[in-house]
């Protein structure tokens, strides 16, 4: 987003809004499921055409840094220490490999 801490001054669309979009366009339900571990939530919207999915998992306390890997100090005075209770890398990985691209 736009803020005091933003580096390009570009407002960004909210996180939700883009999943949200992306969803639509793969004709997904409206009402995606929502679970909440920890400091994770999890947000699904399945039963999508051609059996696509879209998922969008929020993190409360973690900065914009790569998650689950060692930062820089340069990179942490610029957005943050890494959150280190999720591996992002995995994660992408994880949902790719689950989610294969058909035809």
């Amino acid at each position: 987003g736009h803020g005091d801490r933003s580096i390009s001054g570009v407002d960004a669309r909210p996180a939700m809004d883009s999943a949200g979009s992306f969803a639509s366009a793969d004709g997904c339900p409206p009402n995606p499921s929502q679970t909440v571990s920890g400091d994770l939530t999890t947000i699904l919207w399945s039963g999508c055409s051609d059996g696509t999915a879209v998922e969008l998992v929020k993190v409360r306390g973690a900065s914009h840094a790569w998650m689950g890997h060692r930062g820089t100090p340069a990179g942490d005075r610029v957005v943050g220490e890494p959150y280190q209770g999720l591996d992002a890398s995995a994660e992408i990985w994880a949902f790719l490999v689950a989610h294969p691209r058909q035809g």
